[in-house]
């Protein structure tokens, strides 16, 4: 059983399995529809913000939080980021329009009526234990520190799910794998309708205790 370690390098296999896609648009991304597919990853660089980054940890900042509906003006997520983080980092314009676009092309994506987002600063531990989501996507972007690690289908048993022990869940021989910093990640949930499909089987990080701390975002389909 082979973990990746909380300091090491990504470590991804060839991602043969159908139920993984990776692509380098976002129209790629629509594949996480398919009945077969519950991770779709848009492989981009990640975007610098050392400067937000180190305001947002400097002020302790905790979370931003905030619901859109696809009615909405997908600007207005800006606005509601500049009113409340007031950043004075001269990259803040490329995190809120970075933000503005990903939410933008979610709603294209995921046909949702509501979207949940929420931006916030981890320096612990968040949900360490391998589990599903209880929601129909879910998509996550690090922008800062290690991102959201994952299981392919076969490397995971689904029957030592909220058990309290990772090695439950973890075939021998598995390997962890992780969204890289930058990249976007849209993850299929529990309540996602469609016959067949599987929920991808995920977790955060181990952080604590390493000094490490992550500036994550999360986008929510609510409706």
């Amino acid at each position: 059983m082979q973990e990746v370690s909380r300091l090491s390098p990504t470590r991804f296999t060839t991602l043969d399995d159908t139920h993984v896609a990776r692509g380098r648009s976002w129209d790629d991304l629509k594949s996480i529809n398919d009945a077969q597919v519950n991770l779709a990853i848009l492989s981009r660089p990640n975007l610098e913000l050392p400067l937000v980054a180190s305001e947002l940890f400097q002020a302790n900042f905790d979370h931003f939080q905030v619901v859109m509906s696809k009615d909405e003006d997908p600007f207005l997520l800006g606005a509601l980021l500049d009113d409340e983080l007031d950043l004075a980092s001269p990259d803040a314009a490329d995190l809120y329009f970075d933000m503005i676009g990903i939410l933008r092309e979610f709603f294209r994506i995921s046909s949702a009526q509501e979207i949940g987002v929420r931006l916030e600063a981890v320096a612990t531990d968040m949900c360490s234990l391998f589990h599903c989501d209880m929601l129909p996507l879910r998509l996550v972007c690090t922008y800062e520190g290690p991102g959201t690690e994952w299981l392919f289908n076969k490397d995971a048993n689904r029957d030592g799910l909220l058990k309290g022990d990772n090695g439950l869940v973890l075939r021998p021989d598995a390997i962890v794998q992780r969204v890289k910093a930058g990249e976007i990640g849209i993850m299929k949930g529990e309540k996602f309708k469609a016959p067949g499909t599987k929920a991808l089987i995920h977790r955060s990080p181990s952080i604590k205790g390493t000094g490490i701390r992550r500036l994550f975002l999360r986008m929510d389909v609510l409706k």
